[in-house]
């Protein structure tokens, strides 16, 4: 488990409007879906984690033994801090040992 109770950091993802015009180009393409998700990789550093869109937000979690890094678009980032979305998190180390797992909602203090 984590041990410390710290919020995470969360940072804006600031996409230059070309490269988001380009990026909305590629997925609005009959491109596959394996080239959609590069695309976002990219541009983007990935999607977001709950909806698979493009992100605006990005928050680290950090642990004594492990980090977490997600992306939320605005939407899906709203809903997760009024803790709508209520999932457990979990980092394993490649054995099948949990290093660190922590409620979604958990940055809102409970």
């Amino acid at each position: 488990m984590i041990a410390n109770k710290e919020k995470p950091v969360i940072e804006n993802i600031v996409i230059p409007k070309e490269k988001l015009a380009e990026l909305n180009k590629i997925l609005n393409s009959g491109c596959s879906r394996g080239g959609k998700k590069q695309a976002l990789k990219n541009i983007a550093g990935g999607c977001c984690s709950i909806c698979g869109s493009i992100p605006d937000k990005i928050v680290k979690f950090k642990s004594d033994d492990a980090s977490i890094v997600e992306r939320y678009c605005d939407s899906c980032f709203e809903r997760w801090t009024e803790g709508k979305d209520q999932v457990r998190l979990t980092a394993t180390n490649g054995k099948d040992e949990t290093i660190a797992a922590r409620e979604k909602n958990s940055h809102l203090g409970d």
